[in-house]
């Protein structure tokens, strides 16, 4: 079934070679990204493609469902992961695995808000 919402939270398994998402997800995934703004500080995001082996293959990117919200700074500026190389800005700011999860859950949370009004806290409860 098609996402209607821009919102639309799409399954992951992580270092999946999942299938391509349709155009219509694509397009449901990137605007709920821009959404959330930079995953790192807010700001209005570009979207990434998450890098490293586990997420592509050799001269690939990685899945349009691998993809987190990162500004321009964070992403190819002068702190960007595609400027300081991989392991050095995931020392500095956060592993693109935990941002990925992170921005899963943020979307889920997105949907829940429009499709119900509000966010039932108790079930993202993991105590």
């Amino acid at each position: 079934m098609a996402p209607d919402s821009p919102v639309e939270l799409f399954s992951l398994k992580k270092g999946s070679r999942a299938a391509p998402l349709s155009e219509k997800e694509r397009r449901a995934r990137f605007d709920a990204l821009s959404e959330l703004g930079c995953a790192i500080c807010g700001m209005p995001p570009q979207i990434h493609h998450l890098i490293g082996t586990k997420w592509r293959g050799m001269g690939q990117k990685a899945s349009d469902r691998h993809t987190i919200p990162l500004c321009m700074n964070h992403h190819t500026g002068a702190e960007g992961i595609h400027t300081l190389g991989m392991r050095a800005w995931e020392e500095k700011f956060e592993d693109q695995e935990h941002l990925l999860e992170v921005t899963d859950l943020k979307i889920e949370m997105l949907k829940q808000i429009q499709s119900v009004g509000y966010v039932d806290y108790e079930q993202y409860n993991t105590e």
